[in-house]
């Protein structure tokens, strides 16, 4: 088992929800490392996800995705 990585994205806008979902898509992950969800709570919607990989490359890759998507 790999070191788990988790990020929490407060979404407010549609299209940033849109963006993240495609940049991250687009990444060559295996499925049995990501844990993707998303949920609500007082109005105010979550994006999150926790990434399983010990390779440090790839990290930074899934949080550049992320961060070229909300910018």
């Amino acid at each position: 088992m790999g070191i788990a990585r988790n990020c929490l994205i407060v979404i407010y806008k549609k299209k940033l929800k849109e963006n993240t979902i495609f940049f991250i898509g687009n990444i060559n992950i295996l499925s049995s490392e990501l844990i993707s969800f998303s949920l609500t709570s007082h109005d105010v919607p979550y994006l999150g996800y926790v990434y399983i990989n010990d390779d440090k490359a790839m990290q930074k890759v899934f949080f550049g995705s992320i961060q070229k998507s909300l910018a």
